[in-house]
């Protein structure tokens, strides 16, 4: 969530010094913070400015591990205009033969193994108009958490008294300390396919995206997933539960028993091991920046 907090700031700060950052100037600032903050559990985020956005129409691919399973995420990141509360760059049409997001979307899914598209938003709002998204994401981190960290059983009981949000997950390791609502939102992850939903019918303004939107840091989150075999309480597994969760609508069309996989692409053990990519590698990545997180601290460079 400090990333989320400074990401906040950042966009809150910049109007007021003449400043316009983008999203890849954002996302490489949040990627590189990513490895100074965790430089043994991040391996070294992969860059190469001759694969581009279109093939893949994700900014980065982003692998969790526990060294033993992997899950991939294809993403892309979407920042908000703060002034009329919308996502400019963020737009479909249905006449259009290749819109971004259904590339995104069909490249992830066709991949071996599939990838999982999600946005990723870069916001800060400080609009009276704002508040009926802030009730509705204080509702999503209360039932997103009740279901989490009271249905894991790792963690003690909820304190007594009304709903917590926005410090529902305030006996969370991986969410405290606590930072202040909405600033946990300055990184909010979506799944693409319920962006697209949106976008066909109501356009990329806040108060219909904000539907979607969950904070990125429980992606992460440390707790237990709710999956019988107990042995499977990694970071990929936990990662698993989550998008679980937020599929609830349609979670017969997730296909779990293909997503986690024990083999990731060759490029990614590459990059564990501290190898430089190839050309080829590259073109089979089809993106520019690829980042893998652990439970556990990685292989060190020899």
């Amino acid at each position: 969530m400090y990333l989320a907090a400074k990401t906040w700031e950042l966009l809150q700060g910049a109007p007021w010094l003449g400043i316009r950052i983008g999203e890849n100037s954002i996302t490489d600032f949040n990627l590189l913070a990513l490895q100074h903050l965790y430089p043994s559990r991040i391996v070294t985020i992969a860059y190469d400015q001759r694969w581009r956005e279109p093939k893949t129409g994700a900014d980065w691919e982003w692998w969790l591990t526990d060294k033993q399973w992997w899950i991939g995420l294809r993403v892309q990141a979407k920042k908000i205009g703060s002034l009329r509360l919308r996502y400019p760059a963020l737009t479909y049409s249905q006449n259009k033969s290749s819109n971004q997001i259904d590339i995104l979307i069909s490249e992830a899914w066709k991949s071996t193994p599939p990838r999982i598209p999600i946005y990723v938003f870069y916001n800060y709002w400080n609009n009276p108009d704002a508040s009926a998204v802030n009730d509705r994401l204080r509702q999503v981190l209360d039932r997103t958490c009740r279901a989490r960290c009271e249905g894991g059983v790792v963690f003690p009981p909820r304190l007594p008294g009304p709903p917590l949000s926005p410090i529902c997950f305030l006996r969370c390791p991986s969410c405290a300390p606590v930072i202040h609502f909405p600033q946990m939102f300055g990184c909010a992850m979506s799944r693409a396919e319920a962006v697209r939903a949106i976008l066909t019918g109501r356009g990329n303004w806040l108060k219909e995206i904000a539907k979607t939107m969950y904070p990125w840091c429980h992606l992460v989150c440390q707790c237990r997933p709710s999956f019988p075999d107990r042995s499977r309480a990694g970071l990929p597994w936990r990662a698993l539960d989550f998008l679980r969760l937020i599929m609830r609508d349609d979670v017969e069309r997730f296909p779990y028993d293909t997503v986690i996989t024990q083999e990731p692409p060759d490029y990614v053990v590459k990059l564990v091991r501290h190898e430089e990519l190839s050309l080829g590698d590259w073109e089979h990545a089809g993106v520019n920046r690829i980042v893998v997180t652990s439970d556990w601290r990685l292989t060190e460079p020899e």
